[in-house]
């Protein structure tokens, strides 16, 4: 996923004078996580050199963003389209209500894990994540999607278990539905209630085939 700083961080990393700080311990591990390719993190040319200078910046980090200033551009303008990001800002204040944007506070942001795509199955899983792979396979920079499947009986216990880890989850479910205007399966209805009633607490999204099940989509031939 896509994780943006807000400029007004680099106030915050001024102010820091312990590396035991939570404040650096989080800017550290954002780009520890883009490094490790679990997520992506984008910042403005300035706030990168404010961050660059930190002086509790861990020598891995310091290598990373020196290589996303000289190739900040080709990077990012690789990066296969999205709608949802997350937005990292100094403090609650700046949390604005958006459908396709979460809000975390630079300290809160230490809680992030990595990104989930969840199926109903690790066969779904593999299909989803290998036609991910397909759309960005001309991308300089690519995000790993480490698998959790779940069933439609389990759908909600499973989602409060993720939620409880702080993981940002996709959860693509088959409709399982006969025809257009059928209800939702069981897998789907409780996919769609659970993060519905999150929404604004949690880092999770869901998206619903809009045929019976992913087998709809692969060609007879």
């Amino acid at each position: 996923m896509v994780i943006e700083l807000h400029d007004d961080i680099a106030k915050i990393l001024d102010n820091i004078s312990d590396s035991n700080d939570i404040n650096s311990l989080a800017i550290n591990k954002l780009f520890e996580l883009m490094y490790e390719r679990k997520h992506v993190v984008k910042a403005s040319i300035n706030l990168l050199n404010s961050i660059k200078s930190f002086k509790f910046l861990n020598p891995y980090n310091h290598s990373l963003i020196s290589y996303l200033l000289e190739h900040r551009s080709t990077v990012y303008s690789s990066l296969p389209p999205l709608n949802k990001k997350i937005i990292v800002v100094p403090s609650e204040t700046y949390f604005s209500k958006s459908d396709s944007e979460y809000y975390i506070t630079l300290d809160n942001s230490y809680n992030i894990t990595q990104a989930k795509l969840s199926a109903e199955n690790p066969k779904d899983y593999n299909f989803y994540v290998n036609i991910f792979h397909y759309l960005n396979k001309n991308s300089l920079y690519t995000i790993n999607l480490e698998n959790c499947s779940f069933a439609g009986s389990t759908a909600k216990e499973f989602l409060e278990a993720m939620d409880k880890n702080n993981n940002i989850v996709l959860a693509i479910s088959d409709s399982d539905k006969d025809y257009k205007d059928d209800k939702l399966g069981d897998t789907a209805k409780n996919v769609k209630q659970y993060i519905d009633r999150h929404k604004g607490q949690s880092i999770m999204d869901y998206y619903i085939l809009g045929m019976r099940e992913k087998e709809n989509l692969i060609p007879i031939d």
